[in-house]
């Protein structure tokens, strides 16, 4: 007699129907391409770090005026007790005159709190690169995707029109056109720090336009040729539903990654220009302005150059650093 036949439970072939019933607690969900990028840019230590210092100054610069207050010092306040003239008016003390009320020292001559001067320095470096890159990175795409899209006579007018910005030389014309500009916006009702400020945010912005003009016009002469451009043409869409919905947001990408990367360049550009006697005026604070009064007292007062030299260079990397961050993880080819 042959015996029965018995069915082991862990060897039955489970019902598909019944593994998709009991996966509803456990969907399985895509990821966009922007939570992708956030993955990568997340893996990237360095980048993260340098994120988390860009948002430290931002907030640095938001809050100048509560971290002056914390303190107890304006940027403006002369100290004349804390200077020592008999010794040229340097400051009193150690290192610049560091103190429980001055956390940074202070200026020599001047006496004014250099902790207060930072703050708000901050503040007129990152107001001049950002609000410069957002005229830059919007007149640049603008007329870089027109150009690339539209070719022909439009796209020879505006690519000639970059090509003859471009041949400029922008520093020396910001310093020869300084007094004139000055004057004009003087006559508009703009004048003092107001003026220089809406002076270099226009200039600087203006003519840096063609390089991200360039790099957009570049992009659209390639993406005008895809296919879901010519599905929607095919679909009747006019060229301003091609312009603005279907190509600017695949140019988002690169618009990211040379805002973050020009806006170092800019800060820099201020502090040069301050430097050199042409960018911000007293008695608004400004790092490059700082870095030009400490250069007399470099070796006396060494503390003086250092802290403005190394939060401007400390900005500067941390921006670089995020936009090369933001560059890989934007890649969809990065780590294939």
């Amino acid at each position: 007699m042959t015996a029965p036949l018995t069915t082991d439970p862990s060897t039955q072939t489970a019902d598909p129907e019944a593994i998709l019933a009991g996966q509803s607690a456990k969907q399985i969900e895509g990821r966009s391409l922007g939570q992708i990028a956030w993955l990568r840019l997340k893996r990237d230590k360095v980048a993260m770090v340098s994120l988390g210092l860009v948002i430290l100054f931002l907030l640095v610069a938001i809050l100048a005026n509560v971290l002056a207050a914390i303190e107890g010092q304006g940027p403006f306040k002369f100290n004349s007790e804390t200077l020592n003239f008999d010794h040229g008016s340097l400051p009193r003390g150690h290192f610049g005159g560091v103190s429980s009320t001055h956390w940074l020292g202070v200026e020599p001559t001047t006496g004014r709190d250099l902790f207060a001067r930072l703050v708000f320095g901050a503040r007129t470096s990152l107001l001049v690169a950002l609000t410069s890159t957002v005229l830059s990175v919007g007149l640049g795409s603008l007329f870089g995707v027109m150009a690339g899209f539209f070719g022909g006579r439009i796209d020879s007018l505006i690519s000639r029109s970059m090509d003859l910005i471009l041949a400029f030389p922008q520093l020396l014309l910001l310093i020869a056109l300084t007094p004139v500009a000055i004057d004009r916006l003087a006559g508009l009702g703009i004048g003092g720090g107001a003026a220089h400020l809406v002076y270099l945010i226009t200039v600087i912005g203006f003519f840096g336009w063609p390089y991200i003009g360039r790099i957009i016009r570049g992009q659209t002469l390639s993406l005008r040729e895809r296919e879901f451009v010519d599905a929607s043409r095919s679909l009747g869409a006019t060229n301003s539903h091609i312009l603005f919905k279907q190509l600017l947001p695949n140019l988002v990408a690169p618009i990211l990654v040379y805002s973050t990367l020009i806006i170092p360049t800019y800060i820099s550009l201020e502090a040069a220009l301050s430097y050199l006697g042409v960018g911000v005026i007293e008695p608004t604070p400004s790092w490059g302005k700082m870095l030009s009064d400490s250069v007399v007292y470099s070796y006396a007062d060494p503390t003086y150059l250092l802290i403005p030299g190394v939060a401007l260079f400390a900005l500067v990397l941390a921006f670089n650093l995020f936009g090369d961050g933001l560059r890989d993880a934007l890649d969809p080819k990065a780590g294939r």
